[in-house]
């Protein structure tokens, strides 16, 4: 369950699926997000994504564009300038909204929106498509396509096929056409060598039993496949895949679970699950996703790393029996 943190209303049925994802193409040292060369003065970086909800996206964005502001400020010249490229595929904030959020908190930022559904092969492929056409290059890419199910007994075969084209397709096109991005070289926008880092969102449903239902859990656990085997699959090209996986972490996906637990007077009892005693911030999972993203997890391939406070670790148990 992984959710960007932006903005929110319900686009066509094009979008019906909530996608929305990062990406980033830029220099040669990477800051939180990018690459970017010690000796530019300007820095590009371009952030899409595939989400469920609004929290961790906005996050991404900000943490993002923030991070390649600090690369800059901090370089001492006087001459740090940041410019960003933002593209969103989202389901629930008008894209519009979108760009104008980003462009008052990030006025030298440049933002770029683009609406699909993240489970088409068209789609998908337009979008990298455009990205390699205006600037010339992809380094990463973050796939935050996300839909729940209710439990196994509530759900028709219809239900379960829909789930997995948004959570499954949806990871698989962004390898299959971020991968084949990444592999380009670009000279004259400083990407002489080829690679990129691809990052999934997973779910600790997809690592144990108890922590979400049946469906749900069995798309992610797709998702942990899909991000081992295409690291092997990529072998020699150059491009990373890993995958968080996001523990409790209030979201607009989440929320009505959180307002029933609120309502139950069950709500300090959710965070008090795992070692920390609390739910997750958008904030932690972006972090997590972003470092992921950078060059400073240069030697990290096919893993799934949770991001829950712990849950995992003692998963699955009674609290009865603790």
């Amino acid at each position: 369950m992984f959710t960007p943190a932006i903005r929110t209303l319900r686009p066509p049925n094009l979008l019906r699926r909530n996608a929305t994802s990062a990406y980033s193409a830029i220099r040669q040292i990477s800051s939180s997000s990018i690459r970017c060369s010690a000796q530019d003065t300007s820095s590009k970086a371009q952030v899409y994504g595939f989400s469920r909800s609004a929290s961790i996206d906005k996050s991404i964005r900000a943490k993002t564009l923030q991070n390649l502001k600090n690369r800059d400020d901090n370089k001492g010249n006087g001459k740090g300038r940041m410019e960003g490229a933002v593209g969103v595929i989202t389901g629930e904030t008008p894209l519009e909204e979108l760009k104008t959020w980003l462009q008052l908190n990030h006025p030298n930022t440049k933002v770029t929106t683009f609406s699909g559904d993240c489970s088409s092969p068209q789609t998908v492929q337009s979008l990298i498509n455009q990205v390699v056409q205006e600037e010339g290059k992809l380094d990463f890419f973050i796939a935050n396509a996300g839909s729940f199910l209710r439990p196994v007994e509530e759900v028709g075969g219809g239900k379960f096929e829909e789930l997995v084209r948004v959570n499954v397709m949806s990871a698989f096109l962004a390898i299959k056409y971020a991968s084949q991005a990444m592999s380009l070289t670009s000279t004259d926008r400083g990407k002489d060598t080829r690679g990129g880092s691809i990052v999934l969102t997973s779910s600790i449903a997809g690592l144990k039993a108890k922590a979400g239902t049946l469906g749900y859990s069995a798309s992610k656990a797709a998702i942990n496949s899909l991000t081992q085997t295409a690291a092997y699959d990529l072998m020699g090209k150059g491009v990373r895949v890993n995958a968080v996986a996001p523990g409790l972490i209030e979201t607009d996906m989440t929320k009505p679970l959180f307002l029933l637990a609120k309502a139950g007077g069950s709500y300090e009892t959710m965070g008090s699950l795992n070692p920390l005693q609390r739910e997750g911030l958008p904030s932690e999972v972006a972090h997590a996703a972003l470092f992921l993203a950078s060059n400073d997890s240069s030697y990290i391939n096919g893993q799934v790393s949770p991001v829950d406070g712990g849950l995992s670790a003692g998963l699955p148990y009674n609290r009865s029996d603790i």
